[in-house]
């Protein structure tokens, strides 16, 4: 099962909640009408997202769906403008409603999980490779999930949906068809699955244009397969910059697990510097989110 470490109070220690209970009130206080939450997250993942978009995603009435919007925009997770050329007005998440749509699917995928229905879908064409990377991820998730295996692009496309909550795949695959397609198609189809490479094809300057959020090199064992599966699990719930940055340092360590460290003198590996130094994150948010990026391999 894949678990995130907290620290506990010592044994007998009282744990005060007076201070955060008024907190924990204001916090919970968006889900008391129960379309918060769901207009929010169909917002986030359709945006920019018109009035009868919305009204066709959920069975909600018109003024239910009105007094809605009205509150979400009230609390300021989400924003409305029009669109002139269009003229339509047209909705999107503010930054604080990205976030917390962020921690609804941290919810999503627990409850997923409490049921069995975790979807994880592997494209490896070696089966001896897929047997191998099937039994490392039933070990380190170990229940709650389902997985397909499948060898091609055109066979795993049949599987992607919004439900999907992670995609492990190879880059060479057979037919002609190569995973950076599969990695656009995961992308446009839901935003929230994470997406790491495993493969044997040394990472290049394709990648730089790919939306994944890790790369691992092959070989690879279990512990760092498992190191790898912790770490972009833990981007579960940050902002949309931060799982940038992240995402960004992976493929870096992707480049110096391929290269060594003559990997900093790549273009490629420059112009990803370039990318994080563009990011709008301070130096301790930086530093903090370092502890996030896995291992080089030695």
């Amino acid at each position: 099962m894949l678990t995130v470490n907290i620290n506990s109070p010592a044994s007998g220690e009282r744990v005060s909640t007076d201070a955060d209970l008024p907190h924990l009130k204001s916090a919970v206080d968006i889900f008391s009408r129960k379309w918060n939450p769901q207009v929010l997250y169909v917002i986030y993942h359709i945006e920019p997202v018109q009035y009868g978009e919305i009204a066709n995603e959920l069975d909600i009435s018109s003024k239910m769906l009105s007094k809605t919007l009205s509150e979400l925009l009230d609390r300021g997770l989400i924003l409305r403008y029009e669109d002139e050329d269009e003229q339509h007005v047209l909705y999107t998440t503010a930054p604080q409603g990205g976030e917390l749509v962020h921690r609804l699917e941290g919810l999503v995928r627990w409850q997923k999980q409490q049921h069995g229905e975790l979807k994880i879908l592997l494209v490896e064409d070696d089966k001896m490779a897929a047997k191998l990377l099937a039994d490392q991820i039933g070990d380190i998730v170990s229940e709650g999930y389902t997985l397909y295996q499948e060898p091609t692009v055109e066979e795993a496309k049949e599987h992607v949906s919004t439900g999907l909550d992670y995609v492990l795949l190879d880059r060479r695959l057979p037919g002609g068809k190569q995973g950076d397609e599969l990695v656009r198609a995961v992308k446009s189809e839901c935003r929230s699955c994470m997406i790491m490479i495993v493969s044997g094809v040394a990472p290049d300057r394709k990648l730089l244009r790919l939306d994944t959020d890790d790369y691992v090199v092959k070989p690879v064992d279990r512990d760092e397969l498992a190191a790898h599966i912790e770490s972009i699990e833990a981007r579960r719930g940050l902002t949309d910059v931060k799982r940038e940055y992240l995402a960004t340092r992976s493929k870096q360590a992707a480049f110096l697990d391929a290269y060594g460290r003559a990997a900093e003198a790549r273009p490629e590996y420059r112009l990803l510097t370039e990318i994080i130094e563009r990011l709008p994150l301070d130096e301790a948010t930086r530093t903090a989110l370092e502890s996030m990026v896995p291992a080089v391999t030695e």
